[in-house]
């Protein structure tokens, strides 16, 4: 079984950076990874569905962390992988002045699996993270402890370890 140490874990509304990064429990949720020269960051969208000319708070809130986390270095590609239907892609990648030629975006509702992992890990400046899934109830993973963490810093991410059965890697003719 394939076994991550210092994995990053974004759960639901927090941002991360690093490689690999997982992202439990994607049942209508959208990961939205930025690739950079030597890492990932990423953000779990969740909540809002964003539908008019501006995000609501929620979607708000975790743009400008992703934009925050992400600092004034170039994105070599954006991903943007889970239940798009909610989280209008278009829109993200113009408020991340990501051009549509450097962005994917992979609707999973297709293939009928309601939850599941994602995990992405970084392959190198200007290569495409590789992107694989796994169902849900069959992937463990659990955060460092550390007493030292305040609730901001549970709003981050945090390192890890998780534990997979066989992986699937995500390709475009998948979805």
């Amino acid at each position: 079984m394939p076994q991550f140490n210092n994995v990053m874990i974004i759960t639901e509304d927090q941002v991360g950076e690093g490689s690999p990064l997982l992202f439990p429990s994607v049942s209508s949720c959208s990961a939205v990874v930025a690739c950079l020269a030597n890492t990932l960051v990423g953000a779990h969208f969740t909540q809002d569905v964003w539908t008019g000319v501006d995000p609501q708070k929620f979607t708000r809130r975790l743009l400008d962390g992703l934009k925050d986390k992400i600092g004034v270095r170039p994105i070599d590609r954006l991903l943007i992988v889970g239940f798009n239907q909610g989280h209008n892609p278009p829109k993200i990648m113009s408020d991340l002045e990501v051009p549509p030629a450097h962005c994917d975006t992979y609707d999973i509702s297709r293939k009928g699996v309601p939850d599941v992992t994602l995990i992405f890990t970084h392959q190198g400046a200007g290569v495409r993270p590789k992107v694989d899934f796994k169902r849900q109830t069959k992937v463990t993973a659990a955060a460092d402890p550390n007493p030292d963490w305040t609730m901001a810093d549970l709003r981050k991410g945090a390192l890890g370890t998780a534990t997979t059965g066989k992986l699937h890697t995500l390709r475009k003719h998948f979805v």
